[in-house]
C-alpha cells in the first residue's frame, strides 16, 4: 500500500516509528506506533498500534483559528491605537503651534501686559514664557493650575527652582540652551513632580522668540499626556498578562511575542524576534 511503514521499520532495528494517518473512509485521524518485534517462531513480524486522534486534531484546528482570530483583533487593535494616537499628537501639535504663534504676534503687536495676559489665560493649556537666564517671566492661569502654585511663586524661577532635581534640572537647562542658541523649537517629553506631590508625564513644545527690543525669548506650550501614557501602559500590561500566545508577524518577520509565546513556543522574545521568515514560517506551521 502506498502508506506501508515497512521498508522505515526494518530500518530502525525494533525501534518504534510514529506517525499520522488521515481515513478518508471514516473521516478520522490516527496517531500510529509502528515497530518491528520478533514472533515466537524466530519471524519478525509487524507490530502496530492506532490511536484514534480525531477529536485532538479537531481542538488543536480550533485552538489555531482562536489564536489567529485574536492575533488579527490584536494587529487590528494596535495599529487602531497607533494611528488613533498620531492623529492625536498632530492636532494637538497643530492646535498648539497656532497658539503659539498667536502668543508671539501679540507680543510682536506690543499689546499691554493686561491684554497680553487675557489672551494666553483664556488658553486652557499651560503656557510658560522663559527669559535668556532661564527665568520663567510669564505663565498663564493653567500653567498655575499645572504648577500648583501662585503666578508671584512662578515668576521669575527657574526649572530648577521649581523641580528641584539637579539631574532633571541639568538636561532641561541644555535643551532649552540649545533651542535659544539654533533657534529651532523643540518637543520632548517630561515627567514632572509638582507641587501637591503628583507626577504627570507632559509633552512640552518649545519655540524661541525675539522681541522689539531684541531681547531672546523661550515661548513653551505644555500638553498634559499622563492619561494617555497610562491607557497605553494598561493596553500592554493586559496584552503581556494574557495566558493567551499573541504574537504579530510583518514580513514573514515577528515584531512582537507576549511571555506566553514565549512559552509556548520554547524561545526567549530575543531569539523569535531574529528568526528568519523561514524560521518564522516553520514555528507557525
Amino acid at each position: 500500500c502506498s502508506f506501508c511503514t515497512n521498508p522505515i521499520i526494518r530500518k530502525l532495528n525494533c525501534k518504534p516509528y510514529q506517525w499520522e494517518f488521515h481515513n478518508s473512509l471514516v473521516d478520522k485521524d490516527f496517531q500510529i506506533v509502528d515497530r518491528v518485534i520478533q514472533w515466537p517462531d524466530g519471524r519478525d513480524v509487524r507490530f502496530e498500534i492506532a490511536i484514534d486522534v480525531t477529536e485532538r486534531k479537531q481542538i488543536e484546528k480550533e485552538l489555531r483559528a482562536s489564536r489567529d482570530e485574536l492575533e488579527k483583533r490584536v494587529v487590528q487593535r494596535t495599529i487602531w491605537l497607533q494611528k488613533a494616537n498620531e492623529a492625536l499628537h498632530y492636532e494637538m501639535m497643530s492646535r498648539k503651534e497656532t497658539e503659539a504663534e498667536l502668543l508671539k504676534t501679540n507680543i510682536a503687536l506690543g499689546n499691554s501686559k493686561e491684554y497680553l495676559n487675557k489672551i494666553i489665560n483664556s488658553i486652557g493649556d499651560p503656557i510658560h514664557v522663559k527669559d535668556r537666564q532661564h527665568r520663567i517671566v510669564l505663565v498663564n492661569d493653567a500653567a498655575c493650575k499645572l504648577f500648583g502654585r501662585s503666578r508671584e511663586d512662578i515668576t521669575g524661577k527657574t526649572d530648577y527652582d521649581l523641580f528641584p532635581d539637579i539631574e532633571t534640572d541639568g538636561i532641561s537647562r541644555q535643551m532649552d540652551e540649545e533651542i535659544f542658541i539654533t533657534g529651532t523649537e523643540n518637543v520632548n517629553e517630561e515627567t514632572n513632580t509638582y507641587a501637591d506631590g503628583t507626577k504627570r508625564t507632559v509633552l512640552v513644545r518649545k519655540t524661541p522668540f525675539t522681541d522689539n527690543n531684541g531681547n531672546q525669548l523661550l515661548v513653551g506650550v505644555t500638553i498634559d499626556i499622563t492619561d494617555r501614557k497610562r491607557a497605553e501602559e494598561d493596553y500592554r500590561t493586559l496584552i503581556e498578562s494574557s495566558l493567551q500566545g499573541i504574537s504579530i508577524i510583518q514580513d514573514m518577520h515577528l515584531v512582537f511575542v507576549n511571555p506566553a509565546f514565549e512559552r509556548i513556543a520554547g524561545y526567549a522574545a530575543e531569539e523569535l524576534l531574529a528568526m528568519t521568515a523561514e524560521e518564522v514560517e516553520m514555528l507557525i506551521h
